[in-house]
Formats: structure tokens, C-alpha cells, sequence
């Protein structure tokens, strides 16, 4: 594509961005059908506005990733995670949900999230909703655009067709009394022809861009006690059984750590290897960043070594480089 057409469609697409928006583009015209539904949902107390709002949490789960594109287009609803179904989600954001005084959803604020990346929600997305990405969540609750939300909040979360478990866990561990996703996601909501924000420039120069992505090998580190973790990987699948060690931060272990690991924080190394064998193998990673600079993991890799540890392997890309590679991750 010639840079000038390239150009004007980046110009179209910052005039998308920046363009003022009208109060609401989400209109409040419902079907008499849809209307039946979401009264029919709303008495039902079998659903889970009537069980607390919650669904109880698994003693282990088995987390498998995507590319970060992919992160809302799973097929079934993350774990632990009530779904809400496309009516009464419209009916709530739109105020035409008739609730009686007493009726758990009275009186909670409604936000929609989309957790899809945000080239992807400029193309497409449900109107006033808010778009904060997976990778985001985390920093948004803490300083961003999620910061302010009273954890009364009905918040509902949407990708493609269901988000991963990341973008619920976060609002798990940040203790939100209802946090849900949108049953069939963007998918479903478009078929029932509710109205959605759409910009055929930017998505025709989304496309192109994807058309002319090139996929280059990871760098292999030249630092002998790095392995990737394909390398990882292939070796666990092999029956070696490391003992795999976890050196961040408690929040980050509990949304998600490599199979059988254990969280160990760098005051407590010394103490918790008092007694393993010094030619234990041992796999050390942390999530605090992503090549192979180190961190945490570094330092705690030096400590063994001069503890005289002899077989050591430091896990190079960390948590985000197994989580790239779409392996699983284990959440207790």
C-alpha cells in the first residue's frame, strides 16, 4: 500500500480516536422479547445476582494462553466467573431493567469493560464501554481509568467471545462483589443487531498491518544457566522434575505460576534451601520483566550459586515467555 493511502488511513484513525463522542450511542429501544427475557432472568434465582454474585473457585486451574490478540476469543467462560447474558447486560447499561428495591442488582453502578487490545477495540466495540487490555488491568485498577470503581460495581467483562481468566482474576483478587463477562461476548451482542461503534478505515488498516506482520525467532541468551521456556517445557514433559521457584510478588503467583511451583520471596531463600541437596535442580523465574535482564530471579539465582548450588536454570522471558508460548499456568 502506497505510504500516502497508509497515512490518510492513520489520519482517519486518530480522527476516530479524538473525535468528541455524543452522550450515549448505546439507545435504550429493546424488543418486547428481549424485554420477556430480561424479566424472566431477573426472577430467576437460580442465577448467580442471587447466589452472591459468584461461582465458587476451583482448588486448581489450568490456565492456557494466546497471543495477546486472542486473549478475548475463548470459547467457554473463564473459570469461577459468571456470565451475563447480552439482554439484561443492555438492559442494565441502558437503565430498562425494571429491579425491584430489594433485587441484588438495585442500586449498583453498571460498567462495561473490553479487555481486547486497543487497535482492536478502535475497530469495533460496544458504545461507553471502557477498553483496558489484559496486559493493562492491573496498572488500570491501581492508577488508570478502573481506579475510581466502587467495588459495588457491576463490572462486565468482554472480548470477541469470552475473555481469559487474567482479566477476572484481577477483580477476584481486588475483592469486587459482582464482576461478570458478557455471555457470547462482542460476537453474541452483534447478533442480536445491538448497536456497536465501528470503522471500516481502521480495520481495512488493521488488516494490512497484519498482512505485512513478519514473526521473528526469539534471540536465544547467551547465558548459559538461561533456558526458554520451549527448552522448559520439553524437559518437564520429558518426567524431570525440578523444583521450580517463584520469586515475585504474591498477587502475580497467585493469578497464575508454572505447574507445580512454589513462591519464594528472596528473604526466605536461604531458609527454604537450608536442607536440598546442592545438586537439586532448580528452575528460578519471576514476572517483574521480560527478557533476560533478570530481576528478582537474577539475584536469587546469584544467591544459590553462592550457596553452592550447582544446578541451576534461570527461566529466560519469565512468566510472560511461558505465557507467550500459550503454556499452561497453574492458579490455587
Amino acid at each position: 500500500m502506497p505510504w500516502i493511502a497508509v497515512a490518510a488511513l492513520i489520519g482517519v484513525a486518530a480522527w476516530f480516536v479524538l473525535k468528541p463522542k455524543p452522550p450515549s450511542a448505546m439507545g435504550d429501544a429493546m424488543s418486547a422479547a428481549d424485554e420477556r427475557r430480561v424479566a424472566e432472568l431477573l426472577a430467576d434465582r437460580t442465577r448467580p445476582w442471587h447466589l452472591g454474585h459468584k461461582l465458587p473457585m476451583p482448588p486448581q486451574v489450568k490456565l492456557v494462553y494466546q497471543p495477546a490478540e486472542k486473549m478475548g476469543s475463548f470459547p467457554e467462560p473463564p473459570v469461577a466467573c459468571p456470565v451475563m447474558p447480552v439482554e439484561l447486560a443492555r438492559a442494565l447499561l441502558t437503565g430498562r431493567a425494571n429491579l425491584a428495591s430489594d433485587h441484588p442488582l438495585n442500586g449498583r453502578p453498571v460498567k462495561l469493560v473490553d479487555i481486547r487490545l486497543r487497535s482492536l477495540h478502535i475497530k469495533e466495540h460496544i458504545p461507553d464501554d471502557v477498553n483496558v487490555p489484559i496486559s493493562k488491568m492491573s496498572e488500570s485498577l491501581q492508577s488508570g481509568e478502573l481506579k475510581d470503581f466502587d467495588l459495588k460495581t457491576v463490572v462486565i467483562l468482554y472480548g470477541d467471545v469470552y475473555p481469559h481468566f487474567d482479566a477476572t482474576a484481577h477483580f477476584r483478587v481486588g475483592k469486587f462483589e459482582a464482576y461478570y463477562c458478557l455471555e457470547g461476548g462482542l460476537t453474541a451482542w452483534k447478533a442480536k443487531g445491538y448497536p456497536v461503534v465501528a470503522n471500516e478505515p481502521v480495520a481495512e488498516y488493521l488488516a494490512v498491518l497484519e498482512s505485512e506482520k513478519v514473526v521473528g525467532a526469539q534471540t536465544p541468551s547467551s547465558d548459559p544457566a538461561d533456558i526458554g521456556p520451549a527448552a522448559l517445557k520439553a524437559l518437564l514433559d520429558q518426567g524431570i522434575d525440578p523444583l521450580i521457584i517463584f520469586v515475585g510478588d504474591e498477587t502475580t503467583f497467585r493469578l497464575g505460576h508454572l505447574p507445580n511451583a512454589t513462591r519464594v520471596t528472596l528473604e526466605k531463600l536461604a531458609e527454604h534451601f537450608a536442607k536440598v541437596p546442592k545438586d537439586r535442580l532448580i528452575v528460578v523465574y519471576c514476572g517483574c520483566c521480560e527478557g533476560s535482564a533478570k530481576g528478582l530471579s537474577g539475584i536469587a539465582v546469584e544467591q544459590l550459586r553462592r550457596a553452592n548450588f550447582t544446578r541451576l536454570l534461570h527461566l529466560n522471558g519469565h512468566l510472560k515467555a511461558w505465557k507467550d508460548q500459550g503454556y499452561a499456568l497453574d492458579v490455587n
